[in-house]
């Protein structure tokens, strides 16, 4: 993450020589669509063997933020819950797959990952057309730690089963399927067992969506996990088909992969990558990144997720970058969901 002025030129020798360069910005940058961006770093530590692959799939469709009539419920609802079913069916064949049967590496784990991208409260009143104070983001995250092998290999080993996965959809008999959704729906609407854990909920809730709620004059919902949980009984087959080829299998999702490798696998240059890619498989363009400066150079490229201008140009809170600058926090890189 970085402010929309980070350009590559705030690091030297691995060390951050200019905070306010390089200070993690609210903004969460929306990956194109129909865009790969796989990411290729050696692992810092010269004794780690592992190699890592971290694969993000972003939803283009913001997440869900609560509605006060469920009858107006709308494409971001019904995608959300989708989305953690699809999460929920996936965990278990997937590591069935990759750990037990094909051994590829001792973790391999997934599900769904919810990240979100702020807005400065006086931007927003300045285009309220397009963004709100805050706009929840919907990932699907995929994990895989492997000594045996290369992480270009895992992206293909990862590919090659969520191919196999949308038949498995396409088979699985509605019991099934209920039984995931009414499992899931549960899990939602268990009560919370420690007073804290309330308490957290409620002033998260508060916080992210108070600023919008007032200048609007609207109330805050605060029966987000009932409404969803409503939404995902009531999920059918085709919804979740729809889900997962717009934000996993499509020809228009968007995806970012992280590759470390590990002193075991030899670190390879753009053009061996590139020649050795699956990009002719999947017939989507792929973007190779192997450096810091280029992150923070694609990053420019992209627009702030929640938004529908090309590239934004607003710096975060004051009052933020004050506090880091404080507390003498320093905080570079790429998360899921964040698009980068």
């Amino acid at each position: 993450k970085a402010t929309s002025r980070s350009e590559g030129n705030g690091i030297k020798n691995g060390n951050v020589d200019n905070l306010h360069t390089w200070i993690p910005g609210p903004f969460e940058r929306a990956l194109r669509q129909g865009e790969d961006v796989h990411l290729h770093f050696q692992s810092q530590n010269s004794e780690e063997q592992n190699g890592a692959v971290r694969m993000t799939f972003q939803s283009q469709t913001p997440g869900f933020k609560g509605c006060h009539d469920m009858s107006s419920a709308n494409e971001s609802m019904v995608q959300t819950a989708a989305l953690r079913v699809l999460c929920h069916i996936l965990k278990e064949p997937l590591f069935n797959q990759l750990r037990t049967k094909e051994q590829l590496g001792y973790v391999v784990s997934s599900g769904y990952y919810i990240d979100y991208s702020f807005q400065s409260w006086s931007s927003c009143q300045a285009n309220r057309a397009v963004a709100s104070a805050i706009t929840p983001i919907n990932s699907v995250v995929i994990n895989v730690l492997s000594k045996k092998v290369p992480p270009p290999v895992i992206t293909r080993r990862i590919d090659d089963f969520l191919d196999s996965f949308r038949q498995k959809l396409i088979e699985m008999n509605e019991e099934e399927i209920q039984s995931h959704t009414n499992s899931l729906s549960k899990k939602l609407l268990k009560p919370i067992q420690k007073l804290h854990t309330e308490v957290d909920d409620h002033f998260s809730n508060i916080r992210r969506y108070s600023p919008e709620c007032i200048d609007c004059d609207i109330p805050l919902i605060w029966n987000r996990n009932e409404q969803l949980a409503k939404a995902i009984e009531g999920l059918s087959r085709s919804e979740l088909l729809h889900a997962f080829d717009a934000v996993i299998a499509g020809k228009k999702r968007s995806r970012v992969v992280s590759h470390v490798y590990g002193n075991k696998f030899n670190f390879q240059s753009t053009n061996s990558i590139q020649k050795n890619s699956n990009e002719g498989k999947v017939g989507r363009k792929i973007c190779h990144i192997q450096s810091i400066s280029e992150i923070f150079q694609k990053r420019l490229m992209l627009s702030q997720y929640g938004r529908t201008t090309k590239r934004s140009m607003v710096s975060g809170p004051q009052y933020f970058v004050n506090q880091l600058t404080k507390k003498g926090i320093f905080a570079i890189g790429i998360t899921a969901g964040a698009g980068l």
